[in-house]
């Protein structure tokens, strides 16, 4: 582990305390313009998940183990790191859907030298992701708040991403 890293993890721990602290049970619950929210704490994970009213069910958009929150516990999202073995060294990678932050939380630690953009339709799943899951915008990583197809829209054709990751997901 690089000593940048090391410094990085240590961050993302201190970011993290405040979760690690609470007792299991509902964390936070608001409904958005776009969604019913609630981050629920279990002895051993964080959960943000997205409840659907008429169907009487919720969906766990991000998974996060406060104790190793580099572990990625959602099958889909170690699938999407896959992308890495065509593009092993990308400069640029733009990520439509936030959620918990998870792949950019992994993506910000390991790849240190790449510029990481994520548009995201909901402000309060990005208040979430950094209030509990440990996301810090920084001058690598870039959260805006808008939707992914306007964001690509608006992105001026000089620019370029060496991946695009697509992580939105409405029920």
């Amino acid at each position: 582990m690089s000593h940048w890293q090391e410094l990085n993890l240590a961050a993302i721990t201190r970011r993290l305390a405040p979760s690690r602290r609470m007792l299991p049970g509902i964390l936070f619950e608001r409904r958005s313009q776009y969604n019913h929210i609630i981050v629920h704490r279990t002895a051993d994970q964080l959960l943000l998940c997205y409840r659907h009213t008429r169907h009487r069910t919720e969906e766990v958009q991000s998974r996060l183990d406060p104790a190793d929150p580099l572990a990625l516990l959602s099958p889909y999202t170690q699938a999407m790191l896959l992308a890495l073995a065509w593009q092993p060294a990308p400069r640029r990678i733009l990520l439509l859907g936030l959620g918990g932050g998870r792949l950019q939380m992994v993506l910000h630690h390991y790849l240190e030298d790449t510029l990481l953009y994520t548009a995201e339709l909901d402000p309060v799943v990005v208040e979430v992701a950094c209030r509990f899951f440990g996301i810090a915008p920084d001058e690598r990583q870039h959260l805006t708040v808008k939707d992914g197809r306007e964001y690509l829209q608006s992105t001026p054709a000089e620019a370029f991403y060496d991946l695009i990751l697509l992580d939105a997901y409405q029920a």
